[in-house]
């Protein structure tokens, strides 16, 4: 498909709505044009599934030689040092490509190649406990939307194909990753004091019940995306990542 060899093109990547390698390839190709400005010029983790949706599934940033070439690349300096390759999509191509390696999530940082220091977005994962219904997320990003409204912030959600929402608050790039973190972090504790009843800004699990977390860590370095930086694999262990 526009010069891209897809290899199995009948594998069913979700088999319950008989999506195959080649549907999602066909999707990208015909949305292209709505996907790309969103992914254009950022760093991206695959969510790989080689074997589909039910498979063992796992993260990777960096591009292997095993990747066509049209999946490019931006050099990042890594936080621990050195330059690294970090996956990026450029073009339709590099779109459809994606689909041969068995990605079927494109988790994308929340900054620019040029600017990886300096995001332009806040983020603010709305994680519930499992008792709670995708009514009360509704509520609590409205709720959340009120707020930032009220101190002049604009916030727009994003659905996480379960009941999680994500909270994006645009901001100007002249902000570090550390002062976007350290204000999602206050605001998640300030709605936890407001409102401990309904929020909480810890991880513990175990103080979840009946509540709902808001996860300011979304904004590190690494993860600064729509999208979490971690998910348990559907065969039961956790999602491990790879460069």
């Amino acid at each position: 498909m526009l010069g891209i060899k897809l290899t199995w093109p009948d594998k069913l990547l979700w088999p319950e709505a008989e999506v195959t390698r080649l549907g999602l390839a066909r999707y990208c190709a015909d949305h292209s044009d709505k996907i790309l400005p969103y992914l254009k010029d950022r760093p991206l983790n695959f969510l790989r599934c080689p074997d589909g949706r039910e498979g063992p599934h796992f993260f990777q940033k960096h591009r292997n030689a095993g990747m066509p070439a049209e999946i490019a690349t931006v050099d990042i300096e890594e936080k621990s040092g050195g330059v690294q390759p970090c996956i990026v999509l450029q073009s339709v191509q590099g779109l459809i490509a994606s689909t041969q390696v068995g990605a079927m999530e494109l988790h994308v940082w929340g900054a620019r190649a040029d600017k990886i220091e300096r995001p332009e977005r806040v983020v603010l994962d709305l994680d519930p406990d499992v008792s709670l219904e995708f009514s009360d997320m509704r509520e609590a990003a409205l709720d959340l939307r009120d707020v930032l409204l009220a101190g002049g912030l604009t916030s727009f959600p994003l659905l996480m194909g379960g009941k999680g929402v994500h909270i994006g608050i645009p901001t100007v790039r002249r902000y570090a990753s550390s002062d976007i973190k350290s204000f999602a972090r206050g605001f998640a504790e300030a709605m936890s004091r407001a409102d401990p009843e309904r929020y909480l800004s810890q991880a513990s699990r175990a103080k979840r019940e009946g509540r709902i977390r808001i996860d300011w860590l979304r904004n590190e370095r690494r993860s600064t995306a729509l999208a979490p930086c971690t998910a348990r694999a559907r065969t039961g262990g956790e999602a491990r990542h790879t460069s």
